[in-house]
């Protein structure tokens, strides 16, 4: 009988052993990938199902900002607030539609300071613009959730809540970048009653001796350019077709000291040429007529004689029905309520213009 040695036996009992190492490292694996595969899977499906109710989110927070100011002189909050409800219906996740939402409407301060959605009850101060929050959520008792899971089950994970939030916001201007207004100024007192002349049946005259209680309706300027080059046409078609050169700011002090240290005044320059109201084959605010146009307010007097720095008060929104030239020199139109107001940001008073409308988060 042939005798096993001793160093044989001790490679015998190795080769067992490794076979049962063998055995659970094959399981940890399977226990491995199983997890890898929950993950690949169900965080994917949880991200397609998590973008979908942001990109509702988004969309139901633009539709409350977009009702904010229409039709009364805003904020219109419970108006808002039922446009964003009424929108998430709209939309779909996980393949189903959605059918319910929480919506906030209130001040959101642009520079985050305070944070967060501030009460409508505040007093707004120059960074705080009307907003609408709009939370979506797919959970227990809301739009069909929790999201299930697949893998995940095998560790008891049957489900998922799901959620996204969004916030718009839309406000009267309080600036404007380059290029975005015409070279005519309106008179504060006329443009606190915008509402008076927002109805195209109601037509006022700017650039003639039609005088509202304390002076003209308006009058041109070199915006934020100091000009008095009397009857410059060229510098004036310029400004028709350009705009302002640099941004121009709602002026908060009420004073232009210095000129235009902070870009929140605008040079008053009357006695421009006929030519710059109507000319058919160079710029000419007639080649603007059937067109909504963004103006500067300023707080000033106008008159024929006026030259000199005046602050700007704010913007708003002007249709332009007739532009005349000749002896006359008058541009004729009506203002516009609600004009969104390209280029513009921030906030400002309320004489009808917004800014466009856009998320924050």
């Amino acid at each position: 009988m042939k005798r096993i040695s001793g160093r044989g036996k001790k490679r015998g009992f190795l080769r067992r052993d490794e076979s049962g190492q063998v055995l659970v490292i094959v399981a940890l694996g399977a226990v491995f990938l199983i997890g890898m595969a929950a993950l690949a899977v169900d965080v994917s499906h949880g991200l397609v199902v998590r973008n979908e109710l942001q990109n509702a989110a988004d969309a139901s927070a633009l539709a409350g900002a977009g009702n904010l100011f229409l039709p009364s002189p805003g904020p219109d909050w419970a108006r808002a607030e039922g446009a964003a409800s009424a929108s998430i219906a709209w939309n779909k996740s996980d393949g189903k539609s959605l059918v319910n939402c929480q919506v906030q409407s209130g001040y959101w301060n642009l520079s985050q300071s305070p944070a967060g959605l501030q009460p409508q009850g505040i007093t707004p101060g120059p960074q705080d613009v009307p907003a609408v929050k709009v939370l979506v959520r797919k959970a227990d008792g809301q739009n069909g959730g929790p999201m299930p899971t697949y893998f995940a089950r095998i560790f008891g994970l049957n489900s998922i809540p799901v959620q996204a939030q969004a916030v718009a916001v839309v406000s009267n201007p309080g600036y404007v970048k380059k290029g975005a207004l015409l070279p005519v100024a309106i008179s504060k007192e006329l443009a606190e009653r915008f509402r008076d002349y927002k109805d195209p049946a109601h037509k006022f005259i700017i650039g003639s001796p039609y005088h509202y209680p304390n002076g003209l309706a308006g009058q041109w300027t070199s915006l934020n350019e100091q000009y008095d080059g009397s009857n410059n046409v060229p510098f004036i078609r310029d400004l028709i077709v350009n705009g302002n050169s640099q941004q121009i700011n709602v002026n908060t002090s009420g004073t232009c000291p210095g000129g235009n240290p902070n870009s929140d005044c605008i040079y008053i320059q009357p006695g421009t040429k006929n030519t710059v109201y109507a000319n058919g084959n160079q710029p000419s605010i007639s080649q603007f007529e059937g067109q909504d146009v963004l103006l500067p307010v300023v707080d000033a007097i106008l008159r024929d004689t006026t030259h000199g720095w005046a602050p700007v008060s704010g913007f708003v929104g002007f249709h332009v029905t007739k532009a005349t030239g000749g002896s006359i020199k008058t541009i004729e139109g009506h203002f516009v309520d609600g004009f969104t107001a390209p280029k513009s940001g921030g906030a400002g008073p309320n004489y009808g213009a917004l800014t466009p409308i856009h998320l924050v988060q």
